[in-house]
């Protein structure tokens, strides 16, 4: 399996996962709804409207499940345009994770390995 140096700084496994979050920016007027990329234990990847800078903290809703909503806190770790596109990609590192919130992430990254 061939990994990039990207992949190797990455401490935790990523599902590709097309969850429902709602994420709202402290720093800025940046919010709203959209769907995650991928999910870790570590953080989170999504698709926003506009651009957040890099180190802009953020709160958010996460839908694991029909039935399980989620509250965390994260750190914008970076942000790119998207080529041809007015959207960018936001990477997120959770912060301050209640530990319920941990436990109910991990499980459902386990459970869709």
């Amino acid at each position: 399996m061939y990994f990039t140096p990207w992949d190797e700084k990455r401490r935790d496994f990523r599902l590709k996962s097309g969850l429902p979050i709602h994420y709202d920016s402290s720093s800025d007027a940046a919010s709203g709804a959209t769907l995650t990329q991928d999910i870790s234990e570590g953080g989170v990847s999504m698709l926003c409207e506009e651009f957040i800078p890099r180190l802009s903290r953020m709160s958010m809703q996460i839908n694991l499940m029909p039935n399980k909503l989620v509250a965390a806190s994260g750190e914008v770790k970076w942000a790119q345009r998207i080529t041809h596109s007015y959207r960018y990609q936001v990477g997120l590192e959770f912060k301050d994770l209640d530990n319920d919130v941990r436990r109910s992430i991990s499980e459902y990254v386990a459970s869709h390995r």
